[in-house]
Parts: C-alpha cells; sequence; structure tokens
C-alpha cells in the first residue's frame, strides 16, 4: 500500500485520518507537528504521546527517542 503525501494545508482530521494505519514514520511526524502545535494542529503533549506510542507499536526507533521526556 503506498501513502501519499498530504498537503501542508489538510485539515488535522485528514492528516490524522491518514496516518492512522499508515507508517510509523507519518504517525511520528503527527507527533511533532502537536508537540510544537505546528502545521495547523494544536499544541498537546498528550496528542503527542498518543502518535509517538503508536509509531513505537510498530518499532520505529525515532519515535522511542521522544518518549522519555513526555512519560513523566
Amino acid at each position: 500500500m503506498q501513502h501519499l503525501p498530504l498537503p501542508v494545508k489538510a485539515p488535522p482530521t485528514f492528516r490524522a485520518a491518514a496516518a492512522s494505519p499508515g507508517p510509523a514514520s507519518a504517525q511520528v511526524a503527527l507527533g511533532q507537528f502537536h508537540f510544537f502545535g505546528a502545521r495547523g494542529i494544536a499544541h498537546s503533549y498528550a496528542e503527542a504521546l498518543r502518535w509517538y506510542e503508536k509509531a513505537v507499536e510498530q518499532g520505529d526507533g525515532n519515535a522511542m527517542g521522544h518518549l522519555p521526556p513526555l512519560s513523566y
């Protein structure tokens, strides 16, 4: 299954739906968008953690590096 790049101005709900079953790299990107409040997505550590955990479940080492500061 090939995933298409998401437009920068896509609604946040569209981006979340596209990344949910998708590759871990998209889930890490959504985690970063929530962590920093970027690209039209509201800042939320809880949502960032949720997306990073989804990527970790797929074995993404990059996502694992984001967890320690958020898991206090």
